[in-house]
């Protein structure tokens, strides 16, 4: 997070004004710019949130339940706000009874929720759900939904940099700077 500050407040400081930001959901990220920006509009990328859902639950879930979420996740990039989180609150009441299961442990007697993964890809899209359709709310940015275009650049960039592996540090920070600046 603190080299993310830090490249804003270069950016800042080069005169660049910020109209919102869309960012690919690493931890403190959103509160940061929230922190450092109140007000400007934060859309987290709905690939990298599908991505997270899929981290918790595998393409061959045991469950209905993980099915389903899975399936919904996997749509989000087709859904408006409104159908997805429509979506999201009736898998939420069909399910509710199943993740709050627990499982015991017999000899210490200490308790787990059974479903943590599918509890966590749930939590996930809750907690970022007020992020997810911020592009929707400002039409007039025209705010992607997902970093893949940002993403895109940077792989293009980082296999220019790899093909020159044994260049000295000073001059890779030069050709760095060069690929940013003609870009």
């Amino acid at each position: 997070i603190v080299h993310y500050e830090e490249a804003l407040d270069t950016l800042l400081a080069a005169g660049h004004v910020f109209t919102g930001f869309v960012i690919d959901g690493r931890k403190g990220v959103i509160t940061m710019l929230e922190r450092h920006f109140h007000g400007l509009p934060i859309q987290l990328c709905q690939f990298h949130q599908i991505q997270t859902v899929k981290k918790y639950i595998p393409r061959n879930a045991i469950t209905e339940a993980a099915q389903e979420l899975r399936i919904l996740a996997l749509q989000l990039t087709k859904l408006r706000r409104q159908s997805f989180t429509e979506r999201l609150e009736a898998w939420h009441e069909h399910w509710k009874t199943f993740l709050t299961e627990k499982t015991v442990h017999p000899e210490s007697k200490r308790w787990h929720y059974t479903h943590k993964r599918l509890r966590s890809a749930y939590r996930s899209l809750v907690t970022h759900l007020p992020y997810l359709f911020t592009y929707e709310d400002h039409p007039d940015l025209h705010m992607p939904n997902t970093t893949n275009t940002c993403d895109g650049s940077f792989s293009h960039w980082k296999r220019k940099v790899q093909l020159h592996r044994g260049i000295a540090p000073e001059r890779r920070k030069k050709m760095i700077d060069y690929l940013l600046e003609h870009s």
